[in-house]
């Protein structure tokens, strides 16, 4: 129960961010955000979670497009595609 507060914490500092660097993301960052995916927590720890990861500029451009012209992909180095 202690953990409660840093918890509500961490979740009222949230932000959405929508503009991003154009620097690439090292490979090992990459992984490691999907291992968190893949850890996260599911009923009956079944993980239905799929992950893509799109690097590819013309893929994230016809995503954006997609997805009501969502500009921040086009711009992102990556952009993960969850499938729940």
């Amino acid at each position: 129960m202690e953990d409660r507060g840093c918890c509500f914490s961490v979740i009222s500092r949230h932000r959405s961010v929508r503009s991003f660097s154009t620097e690439p993301i090292p490979e090992e960052d990459i992984s490691k955000i999907l291992e968190a995916a893949r850890r996260h927590v599911s009923p009956w720890n079944i993980q239905p979670v799929h992950v893509t990861v799109v690097t590819d500029s013309k893929l994230k451009s016809r995503l954006s497009d997609a997805l009501w012209g969502q500009e921040q992909i086009k711009e992102a180095p990556v952009f993960f595609c969850l499938q729940c």
